[in-house]
């Protein structure tokens, strides 16, 4: 029954089109009565369609619409189209005729079909990913069923396309050529308002080669920075540890930037492609130190490689020696009934706190080296710096040792047979809080010179080795290349 009444539908589109075909008000508007090899082209059209040959004339309707421009043809084509059943390329006739302009009488009959092929097909619309690869873009829909159909070919401003049921195949062309078609199956159901597919294409890729240099730079570490000027790709960084770098990039034009401590940034084109040779860049050095920061020890550049290195390296003692530290202050050492403390008992938490004094005077030694490695310091004084470190480190030394002779003198006691006992004894709380203090006061010194001390000569050490040494980010840290 369904076919019947299609068939029936046709038949009843097909007299009333072969009627107007031949009504003298579509002849008065004809442009063919100028030009007889125009008129008889029409004239064989409109017999192919009274004669229910639908295809050809639809086709001779479409070839005098691209021979002529006129757009009444293809209000002609559609009529021809629909009446052979392809609902899809008879709307996208229509809409193509009003868009371009209809006298009255005929848009207002484009629109009447226009609107009835809406109401029993489907609309179609896309998206792409990336977006801005929908400009330029075209989209080929090829019917699936049986009959003979020619491929719809639209854009973007076509859409929505309003398909009839069926199996359908959608391929998406972008107009960029670094990117590949995609065909995307398509089942058009009847009675469904609309259908939106996504398409996400995907670029085709090559092998992108760089060669880099001086060694210097490489050293030093050269950043690359590849930028897509279509914006179909998101911006790509690398930090370069070989003269020569290869990644994939998508087909045709990049913007790329080089930049390396000491050396001028360059930046250019690359177009990639099959078989492109490797880019051969060498960077050129840096402009002389400004005479103002002549006289520093080192460049800007390696001054704040190091100053952050140190803040880093001083986060293992700082946490270790406060752990020391708060475990030490927090241990109970038993009491006698006097009041006064063990010394046996004493003895771990007083290593506990030499340790941890040690290691908070090493950071602070270390953070005051950062702040000073951060500055443009001259070679004198860092001499300076050595020297101080030296002066804290061997005071604070002599003064542990000192108390902790003291103290020895003090609460060791000798054995029976002349050698000395596991210190036996005890000491009053108020003692203890003393020798304390001197513990920790003696270790902070102790560690701040060392911590100077360290700092200062890793400057001086570095300085005089520094055309050959790099300082540069490794997969677990900083590390240092001579």
């Amino acid at each position: 029954m369904p076919n019947f009444r299609s068939r029936l539908s046709r038949a009843g589109i097909a007299l009333v089109t072969a009627l107007s075909l031949g009504s003298s008000s579509v002849q008065a508007a004809e442009p063919a009565a100028n030009n007889p090899e125009e008129a008889r082209r029409f004239e064989e059209a409109r017999q192919r369609y009274a004669d229910d040959q639908y295809l050809p004339a639809a086709e001779l309707f479409e070839a005098l619409h691209h021979d002529t421009g006129n757009s009444l043809y293809l209000y002609y084509a559609g009529l021809a189209r629909e009446g052979a059943g392809h609902d899809a390329h008879a709307a996208l006739h229509w809409r193509r005729a009003l868009s371009a302009g209809l006298d009255e009488t005929f848009a207002a009959k484009a629109q009447g079909r226009l609107d009835q092929v809406k109401a029993r097909t489907t609309a179609f619309t896309l998206t792409v990913t990336p977006a801005p690869l929908t400009d330029g873009a075209s989209l080929e829909l090829r019917y699936r069923g049986a009959g003979e159909r020619r491929p719809l070919v639209v854009t973007q401003g076509d859409l929505p396309l309003h398909l009839e049921p069926g199996d359908w195949t959608a391929t998406l062309t972008a107009k960029h050529p670094g990117f590949e078609s995609l065909a995307v199956p398509l089942s058009v159901a009847r009675g469904t308002p609309q259908l939106a597919q996504a398409f996400e294409l995907r670029p085709i890729e090559h092998p992108a080669t760089f060669e880099l240099g001086p060694e210097e730079a490489v050293r030093a570490g050269i950043v690359l920075t590849l930028r897509d000027p279509d914006n179909l790709a998101p911006e790509r960084r690398e930090t370069l540890s070989n003269a020569r770098f290869t990644a994939p990039l998508r087909a045709g034009v990049w913007n790329y930037t080089l930049e390396a401590p000491g050396h001028r940034s360059q930046s250019g084109t690359l177009t990639v492609g099959p078989g492109a040779p490797p880019l051969t860049i060498m960077l050129a050095p840096a402009t002389p130190t400004p005479p103002m920061t002549s006289d520093a020890l080192l460049a800007p550049p390696m001054r704040r490689r190091l100053a952050l290195g140190y803040g880093i390296a001083s986060i293992v003692p700082a946490v270790a020696g406060v752990t020391l530290t708060a475990l030490a202050a927090k241990t109970d050492v038993p009491a006698d009934p006097n009041g006064n403390l063990a010394e046996n008992s004493l003895k771990p938490v007083n290593d506990r706190f030499l340790g941890g004094g040690l290691l908070l005077g090493t950071t602070v030694g270390l953070w005051t080296g950062t702040v000073l490695t951060a500055l443009p310091l001259r070679r004198r004084a860092w001499y300076f710096v050595v020297g101080a470190g030296g002066a804290l480190a061997v005071g604070g030394l002599a003064w542990n040792l000192g108390t902790y002779a003291a103290f020895r003198d003090e609460h060791f006691t000798d054995g029976g047979q002349g050698s000395p006992c596991d210190l036996c004894g005890s000491l009053s709380p108020e003692e203890w809080k003393r020798d304390r203090s001197h513990l920790l006061a003696s270790t902070l010194v102790l560690g701040l010179g060392a911590g100077l001390l360290l700092t200062a000569a890793t400057n001086l050490i570095i300085a005089r080795r520094r055309p050959s040494l790099a300082l540069r980010p490794a997969p677990t840290g900083f590390s240092i290349r001579f």
